[in-house]
């Protein structure tokens, strides 16, 4: 199975080898839409195998002394961004269906960590399928929507199985925002 994972990034260099400038206008359309596609599921595949080394303690193989410091320096990105990532994998874990649907059209890495985001701050009295119900809600919607409208969305998540509560909570977090907002300059 791992010789046929390796041989994807030998296709994607042949592929980078390639003079685009051949390729007709459809053709590029084309191109980029599998260019997407190929990103989504690549992120799947990367956030799974980030979960399962994480697990199985793999940084200490590669004589790092967490995972983040090996997404880190693997990934070329910033401690921060690399615990974002694992810290992301690892709720994806118990997501399974935002898991599955990861490498769909219109799915990305940012629209799973306000998903996961939003799991985590659900009630912790929401039965398991209560729970679910959300994570299949805001995995439907996703794809479809913005990155600022699935954050709304997000907040009102527990709306699935409960609107007075989703209001309760909404207020709760709005009035927390007005008491951390500096005051306004009185005119006159």
């Amino acid at each position: 199975m791992f010789s046929q994972i390796e041989s994807g990034p030998r296709a994607l260099d042949a592929a980078l080898a390639c003079d685009l400038t051949e390729l007709t206008a459809d053709e590029l359309v084309r191109l980029n839409r599998l260019a997407q596609d190929l990103v989504r599921k690549a992120t799947a595949l990367g956030l799974a195998a980030m979960a399962e080394a994480s697990r199985a303690e793999a940084h200490r193989a590669a004589g790092e002394i967490s995972m983040a410091a090996l997404v880190a320096r693997e990934a070329g990105v910033s401690r921060r961004e690399a615990a974002q990532q694992v810290r992301l994998a690892q709720q994806l874990e118990t997501a399974p269906v935002l898991r599955e649907a990861l490498g769909r059209d219109g799915m990305s890495a940012d629209k799973a960590r306000i998903v996961t985001e939003a799991l985590q701050g659900l009630p912790a009295d929401l039965t398991t399928d209560e729970r679910r119900a959300v994570e299949s809600d805001l995995t439907a919607a996703a794809p479809d929507l913005p990155l600022e409208q699935l954050r709304r969305k997000a907040r009102r998540a527990v709306e699935v199985v409960d609107v007075r509560r989703a209001d309760a909570i909404e207020n709760q977090l709005l009035d927390g925002e007005e008491r951390r907002r500096p005051p306004r300059p009185r005119s006159g």
